[in-house]
């Protein structure tokens, strides 16, 4: 296992990896209100879109290989668990408690970033956790159900999937001469594979759906996973699950400006807490690597 060094040199890489995982997480955040206006079964649109993005991202590696590393293939496994059991997981339970309890992956990225990667999180990260924490607890008050207590679990597994994903790709970014793109290929091929089923027997969707689909492949997630990559080689793991709780943020935005469903007062005071304090701890990094050297 590689030991990455405690710290990510340079200021300008690691403005340039806040700012490729900003764009990835805006990008991710339009997959919700796609996947309302396709009328498919969720797992087709899901292994269709990774298919996509798989071809996508082929033809413009113009190579692919499967992971070579431990880190690489328990990145192309955790990401195909986290995709799968989220659908699973939005079935069994409300889609609030699902996105909220995925998105405690970044609970599960700092205890682990601190065994696997060596990252050192000072006690202003763990306060900085706590905020956001309660921050999403606010964001989804007004949503949050009993649900289903089986849904509820997996999509505690899924969240744990996500963080596990974060770190292997940022501890397989680390060996030299390793493709962390080719982790994220090799998962979008394991996922088109377990969705063949739902393809075959469900309806096909409609021209729009098509085009959805196709946009879901082609840019929210062939042109993500490029942009993911680039992130994960400059900013530390727990930095990266930090900035992509953007995605939920961004959820309800797009929602109300397609749809015009308007999110609470309690889903905007959550939002803000968590925007301020995501904003509040980038700048913060960044302010100390430009006075570091």
């Amino acid at each position: 296992m590689v030991k990455p060094p405690p710290d990510i040199p340079g200021r300008n890489e690691q403005l340039k990896g806040f700012s490729a995982a900003v764009g990835t997480s805006v990008l991710w955040s339009t997959s919700g209100l796609f996947i309302k206006l396709i009328d498919w079964h969720p797992i087709a649109i899901s292994g269709s879109r990774c298919l996509i993005a798989a071809i996508l991202l082929i033809a413009v590696n113009r190579r692919f290989s499967v992971p070579k590393t431990p880190a690489g293939w328990g990145a192309a496994v955790s990401y195909c668990l986290a995709m799968t059991t989220f659908v699973i997981a939005n079935k069994l339970t409300t889609s609030a408690n699902a996105i909220f309890l995925q998105y405690l992956a970044p609970a599960f990225v700092a205890i682990l970033s601190v065994f696997m990667l060596k990252e050192t999180l000072r006690l202003f990260d763990w306060l900085i956790l706590g905020g956001i924490l309660g921050g999403m607890a606010l964001f989804f008050l007004d949503r949050i159900g009993p649900g289903g207590t089986m849904g509820n679990v997996i999509a505690v597994a899924s969240g744990l999937s996500l963080g596990v994903f974060t770190v292997c790709m940022r501890l397989d970014s680390l060996n030299s001469g390793s493709r962390p793109i080719d982790n994220i290929i090799f998962s979008d091929l394991i996922t088109a594979v377990i969705s063949i089923p739902f393809i075959i027997t469900a309806p096909a969707p409609g021209a729009r759906g098509m085009l959805g689909i196709l946009f879901l492949g082609l840019i929210q997630k062939g042109v993500t996973s490029i942009t993911y990559t680039y992130a994960v080689r400059r900013i530390t793991a727990f930095s990266l699950s930090v900035v992509t709780l953007v995605e939920p943020l961004m959820n309800p935005v797009w929602v109300y400006l397609v749809i015009g469903e308007r999110p609470s007062p309690l889903a905007v005071s959550g939002g803000l807490v968590i925007l301020a304090l995501v904003t509040f701890r980038t700048v913060l990094v960044l302010h100390r690597a430009r006075f570091r050297r």
